[in-house]
């Protein structure tokens, strides 16, 4: 980037700094959006009148509030990729099969964070691996999930702290290990989460040896994960995992779930390769 483009990608950092204040606010209006930004009122007037102008927000009254273009951005770009492609249809099978909660994920930023592209809650069937009604009559499973485990697509968490994160890193060699490590760190979620580097990759040869990894409340207390790569010329790609309460988490339900997982992960692997 030579001097003369300073300014200009300076403006354009200034200009998601507002979007993303609206995305997560919700909406607001010019002083609260120059509070929460530290911009000028001036820029940040500027600003939210070239994206309301480009469609991407909506003034009512004095409020501007972020608009529907971004979600139809968002599921075309996921519908564009090809692991989601692959995958969508593999992870609702398998949400339907295991009744529980079912993730089909992706590394980014250079494998640094997880990026959730589809999440699929499986309905009461009846299968040996459904959750009891006894369960669900204590315990609405639901109301866990939607207040704890909440992944919308496109949803960004750290490697080293889910199933998948880690069955991914473990495809990837010690080196580029360390690299995602010394960019990022490792932070704490619960006292679960793994926080220091040898942990992490005797964490990882366990799960080269098993053929999967896991999640027991590391990111989450009171979920447990269990998750398998999806792997395209050798190089991770993305995972798919299943989810569940960690009540009845035990080593023989975790294996049933993993034997499901990896059958998963293999099925999606197939049709990339002939995709």
């Amino acid at each position: 980037m030579s001097g003369n483009d300073a300014p200009a990608v300076q403006s354009s950092e200034k200009l998601f700094r507002v979007l993303e204040h609206l995305v997560e606010s919700g909406g607001d209006g010019v002083t609260a959006v120059a509070e929460a930004t530290s911009l000028p009122k001036s820029t940040v007037h500027l600003h939210l009148q070239s994206l309301r102008e480009s469609g991407y927000v909506v003034k009512s009254d004095r409020e501007y509030r972020p608009s529907f273009r971004l979600l139809e951005l968002g599921h075309r770009t996921r519908d564009h990729h090809r692991v989601y492609r692959a995958g969508r249809d593999e992870v609702d099978t398998l949400a339907r099969e295991t009744n529980e909660l079912v993730n089909l994920g992706i590394p980014e930023e250079g494998k640094v964070r997880l990026v959730y592209l589809r999440e699929v809650e499986g309905e009461s069937s009846g299968n040996p691996l459904s959750v009891s009604t006894e369960f669900e009559a204590t315990r609405p499973r639901a109301s866990v999930l939607s207040e704890s485990y909440e992944h919308v697509p496109g949803k960004r968490l750290d490697m080293h702290a889910t199933a998948m994160g880690k069955a991914i890193l473990a495809e990837l060699p010690t080196e580029a290990v360390d690299r995602i490590v010394d960019r990022h760190g490792l932070p704490r979620h619960t006292e679960n989460t793994i926080t220091s580097r040898d942990r992490l990759f005797a964490e990882l040869e366990s799960v080269r040896a098993d053929g999967f990894a896991t999640d027991v409340e590391c990111r989450v207390n009171g979920l447990c994960c269990v998750a398998a790569v999806i792997n395209q010329d050798d190089e991770p790609v993305g995972a798919v995992s299943v989810s569940g309460l960690a009540d009845r988490w035990n080593g023989e339900y975790r294996e049933r779930l993993a034997d499901r997982v990896v059958n998963t992960a293999g099925m999606i692997e197939i049709k990339l390769a002939h995709s």
